[in-house]
């Protein structure tokens, strides 16, 4: 190849070879060179990428939040179930049918002492019934007269805890 100008490459075509084109050069690979940037279409795909990965990131987090909720609703909601049949537990036998019905509304909730329930309990709403029954001892066949008191704690949807005690009539 004498007369060629090409140092370094692959290959190259001399002067004599091609006189109309004058020398022409090729990068080993056929690479532009080391300088490269990405794409239109690599970069919509990148993005497109980091977007559902955004979305799925944001869902779950607003899921657990959700779950941190309810978890939290059902909690005070065992609490204040609780508490109410503890302050039931505290009236005599007979006077526990007065409680028959009683209710206290969502955000409204108070002792029987008539002491308001904190702010964290606004989503909460009870009711109580007194409900005659009779439960038979399994043992001795023994048959021994009642009440279930049922306590429910609830939000706007369903009820979120509820418990329920039988309480013996008193033996006269």
């Amino acid at each position: 190849m004498a007369g060629a100008a090409c140092v370094g490459v692959a290959w190259c075509y001399a002067d004599s070879d091609v006189p109309d084109m004058g020398t022409v050069s090729i990068h080993p690979g056929g690479a532009r060179g080391l300088a490269r940037g990405f794409t239109l279409a690599e970069a919509l795909i990148a993005s497109a990428v980091l977007a559902v990965i955004v979305v799925a990131v944001a869902a779950s987090v607003s899921t657990a939040q959700k779950v941190a909720w309810e978890s939290r609703k059902r909690m005070l909601a065992t609490f204040a179930a609780d508490g109410m049949l503890s302050e039931l537990m505290t009236l005599g036998y007979y006077d526990l049918r007065d409680r028959d019905g009683q209710t206290d509304a969502i955000g409204s909730m108070e002792t029987m002492d008539g002491v308001v329930y904190p702010k964290a309990f606004w989503a909460l709403g009870r009711s109580v019934s007194v409900t005659d029954t009779s439960v038979t001892e399994p043992g001795s066949g023994t048959v021994v007269d009642g009440v279930d008191v049922r306590v429910a704690v609830y939000d706007e949807h369903k009820d979120l805890s509820v418990l329920t005690v039988f309480v013996a009539e008193p033996a006269e």
